[in-house]
């Protein structure tokens, strides 16, 4: 049940974005406000606060363990459903991987001053990490 709640909530930001690009495209005048909510406050919690979990239960389903999938003691790994599970999770944790990767390279604040440290002029910083936690959450799960 968690791992179909994951795999929702790895591929609706990303629907999210289809449907408010394709509405302002066609210029919908009767869109409706919540999907452009819905959408801003993924773009602020998936590369941050929600991806490491969701990635780490969506790749906890490729994972095999002693001819068992570890994610669910009762398939046997790669045999009839595992195979379209760890297809879904691969698909989803694509999608999720690509829209973090989009939301850390299009959203920051660019506030250039010399004297600040911390100032950045763009996000490619940000996306390298966003990469690396994929990659680190990936070969955790699937080498544990």
């Amino acid at each position: 049940m968690i791992f179909y709640i994951c795999a929702v909530a790895a591929v609706l930001p990303f629907s999210l974005a289809v449907y408010v690009g394709y509405a302002q495209a066609k210029q919908n005048r009767q869109m409706q406000q919540w999907p452009v909510v819905a959408l801003r406050l993924a773009c602020h919690l998936v590369p941050s606060i929600l991806f490491v979990p969701l990635l780490e239960t969506l790749a906890s389903m490729l994972a095999c363990a002693d001819g068992q999938a570890v994610f669910s003691t009762a398939l046997p790994c790669w045999e009839g459903l595992h195979i379209f599970h760890a297809a879904v999770a691969a698909a989803c944790s694509f999608a999720l991987v690509i829209f973090a990767a989009a939301t850390s390279l299009l959203f920051f604040r660019c506030e250039h001053d010399r004297k600040d440290a911390g100032a950045r002029i763009d996000s490619r910083a940000e996306l390298q990490l966003v990469l690396q936690k994929a990659v680190l959450v990936f070969t955790f799960t699937l080498l544990e």
